[in-house]
């Protein structure tokens, strides 16, 4: 098995199974700190993602919660006018 680059970077494969125990217990701890540091930035990543999308959804519920609630009876007097009014318009007034 070989990697990519070896210690010196100087471009040339790095024979893994060559390496001595302690050099391989050394490659596989940098390895292994590289690929968890990857993935919590990855979750750091999303809980910023989630945590704007919550601040929108709070936004959105605390404007929603800011309307005032609807009278419906005014609402059905206003929609019989609106009809009244096509009803005029188109002629349809017996």
């Amino acid at each position: 098995m070989t990697a990519a680059v070896g210690p010196d970077r100087a471009g040339r494969a790095l024979d893994l199974l060559a390496l001595t125990p302690r050099e391989r217990d050394v490659w596989d701890a940098a390895y292994l700190s590289g690929y968890l540091a990857g993935h919590e930035k990855g979750w750091e990543a999303a809980d910023q993602h989630a945590a704007a999308l919550h601040r929108r959804a709070v936004r959105v519920v605390r404007a929603m919660a800011s309307i005032p609630e609807r009278d419906h009876e005014a609402d059905r007097a206003a929609a019989a006018r609106r009809e009244e009014w096509w009803a005029n318009r188109r002629g349809d007034v017996a």
